[in-house]
């Protein structure tokens, strides 16, 4: 009788054992499987930026060597032909953009800033300022953020310096 009631009751307990084990996987699964999902989307989203930024590098005879994904934007350049190109893809437009750095000398940051009411102030505009090798005056501008068109701030001030950096040093390095 012994023997019988202590097979039931490991009977019990693998059962409950089983059932403990099915209810942790599905909760397992529910908390990692948005994070795959989010992983994958961020990985498509990036693939696509990169597509579209290699077909205006393609339409100056150019390719992509370097580049850096900030949201919905991605820049990069071609080092060897000195190009430089960004592609934008908002929720009402498509920005393209390909700057030729051989006609520039300059590469500066400028972040514009607008006054609250309250005294403090918020970034209104992050863009990159080329100046022309043969008409100093002649500046191209290349926005990488505008408060009227985005809602937040998502790296474009820390892409911002590290793509000056990186433009002034291949310029001065010419």
């Amino acid at each position: 009788m012994r023997e019988f009631q202590r097979r039931i009751s490991l009977e019990k307990k693998s059962k409950m054992d089983l059932g403990t084990f099915i209810v942790g996987m599905v909760m397992l699964a529910a908390c990692v499987v948005p994070f795959a999902l989010m992983a994958q989307n961020r990985k498509k989203r990036r693939d696509q930026l990169l597509f579209s930024l290699k077909k205006i590098a393609e339409g100056k005879s150019s390719s992509v060597t370097n580049y850096e994904v900030c949201g919905d934007a991605i820049i990069g350049w071609d080092e060897s032909n000195l190009q430089l190109f960004y592609y934008q893809k908002g929720s009402h437009k498509e920005r393209r953009i390909a700057v030729d750095l051989t006609k520039m000398i300059a590469c500066k940051a400028e972040h514009l800033l607008n006054q609250l009411d309250d005294g403090s102030s918020r970034i209104q505009k992050l863009q990159l300022i080329f100046t022309d090798k043969i008409q100093k005056g002649v500046h191209e501008k290349l926005e990488l953020y505008n408060a009227d068109e985005q809602t937040d701030l998502q790296g474009e001030v820390q892409l911002l310096a590290n793509w000056e950096s990186k433009i002034n040093s291949l310029l001065v390095s010419r």
